[in-house]
């Protein structure tokens, strides 16, 4: 009996008799041999029937010839490799090489004071979708591409998206998915490379839209982005998905960028002008479904082909350099040209898709777009921190989108569905106001009498509730 072992009731292990005093539930092994069961009655001796010895027979016969037809190449081997394919492309579309695997995550803004703190309601319409993710080239060659990653919850910081890719990315394209995700942070890990890129959608879509003219709808996210940079308090993010034709304002539904321009030992820190008016290098996009990347037609950073290495910097934290002139340009045409991804994905699968994606979108067409949802909220954001501003949120130049929000620096509260700026009750002496008791805007009149206030002046709060709201510290 000696080496024989015996399986215990956990599934995938094996007990040897001869260890002592092991333990395993509702099993106690011994330093010896278990007793033989010995038989207690007469056993009736059983006959095997000819029919059965027969089939065993032939069966022998069988291995015996299919083992001599593998050893001398004329029967096919059932456990030869199988030709290496990547997934959702067919053999003969790709390499027989190992693919490429790079990893995409996300972050979700607004979470609650603390994301694990389930006493502290997160705000519900911050998650949302994923955005398809494509991957290209340097020459603006499609390398891979994953669609539908799946659903993010706000507040989360681990929403990955891996893809499969032939080559070593520089351009990303995401685009967007019909429920609208508010997405902080994008980081992207690069094989061979040790140091992810790490790329701040919110703080970047803010002061770009003040440059471009385009407004870009950001919020404040309340995560601490591990980026390097001199100022991390106030991080934003940005709602990226698929809107309705008749929505105001719009989504984003995408967002390009090229990684290997915001690397300081590839590229030279410039001005922002350089980084929000030039496609190739950061574009937000409002079209229906961005399909295509915007390449330069002449590459200012003359790229190899080598994979890149590291480390990967935000310059928006930067000091920016004056080495440029005004008039100098990086850029021969007028316009960036455009490469198409083309058609790409297993049938059946992009069939499956089609098919899911048709369910959800006559839900969505009923349903209420994200600025109904976001005004039926109970919910009010406050926040302690000195950078959130409500007159950010209430400029009617910018795009900013979510919910009304106070801020206690700044002794204001926005009512975000009309971009309407109200001060503290404490500190005006008639008029319309926020009242912190009431948790609402109320009217405060002088010792003269009632004020005339018209009913826009007075927003309907009816349905916030003080126990929903979130309060950032």
């Amino acid at each position: 009996m000696s080496g024989l072992s015996v399986p215990s009731n956990v599934p995938g292990l094996s007990i040897p008799f001869n260890v002592s005093g092991l333990t395993t539930p509702a099993t106690v092994w011994l330093n010896a041999d278990p007793p033989t069961a010995q038989p207690t009655g007469a056993v009736a001796l059983r006959t095997t029937p000819g029919w059965l010895e027969r089939f065993n027979a032939w069966s022998s016969l069988f291995n015996f010839v299919k083992g001599l037809g593998v050893i001398f190449g004329w029967w096919p081997d059932s456990q030869q490799e199988k030709p290496k394919t990547r997934p959702h492309y067919t053999p003969g579309e790709t390499p027989d090489d190992v693919p490429i695997y790079t990893k995409v995550n996300f972050w979700i803004g607004n979470d609650g004071p603390h994301p694990f703190d389930p006493t502290k309601p997160p705000m519900i319409n911050a998650g949302g979708d994923a955005p398809d993710v494509h991957l290209f080239g340097d020459g603006g060659n499609h390398i891979g591409s994953r669609y539908r990653p799946g659903f993010c919850p706000s507040g989360s910081i681990h929403c990955y998206a891996g893809v499969d890719t032939e080559g070593y990315a520089s351009y990303v394209l995401l685009s967007g998915n019909m429920n609208p995700t508010c997405i902080a942070l994008m980081t992207v890990e690069i094989p061979g490379v040790e140091r992810k890129f790490g790329f701040a959608l919110g703080n970047w879509a803010a002061p770009c839209e003040k440059i471009s003219g385009r407004k870009n709808p950001w919020y404040y996210a309340n995560q601490d982005l591990p980026l390097k940079s001199a100022v991390n308090d106030v991080s934003k993010c940005v709602w990226i998905g698929r809107g309705k034709d008749n929505q105001k304002p719009k989504y984003l539904s995408g967002m390009q960028l090229r990684m290997r321009e915001f690397r300081s030992n590839e590229a030279p820190i410039r001005k922002m002008d350089y980084y929000c008016r030039n496609y190739p290098v950061l574009n937000f996009r409002t079209e229906t479904y961005p399909h295509v990347v915007q390449k330069w037609a002449i590459d200012p950073l003359l790229a190899g082909t080598k994979a890149p290495t590291g480390p990967f910097l935000d310059p928006q934290w930067a000091t920016e350099t004056e080495d440029m002139e005004e008039s100098e340009t990086l850029v021969t045409e007028g316009l960036p040209t455009v490469t198409a991804m083309g058609t790409f994905g297993d049938a059946a699968v992009k069939e499956r898709n089609r098919n899911r994606y048709a369910r959800l979108a006559r839900r969505w067409i009923s349903s209420p777009d994200l600025v109904e949802q976001i005004a039926m909220d109970p919910s009010v954001y406050k926040s302690h921190k000195p950078g959130h501003l409500a007159s950010e949120l209430c400029d009617r130049n910018a795009g900013a989108m979510g919910h009304s929000f106070v801020s206690y620096a700044e002794k204001m509260f926005c009512y975000m569905p009309t971009k309407t700026l109200y001060k503290f009750c404490e500190d005006i002496d008639e008029g319309a106001c926020w009242s912190e008791d009431d948790n609402k805007v109320i009217v405060k009149a002088s010792g003269a009498g009632m004020m005339t206030l018209s009913a826009a002046d007075i927003p309907d709060l009816r349905h916030a509730h003080s126990s929903m709201n979130i309060v950032w510290k």
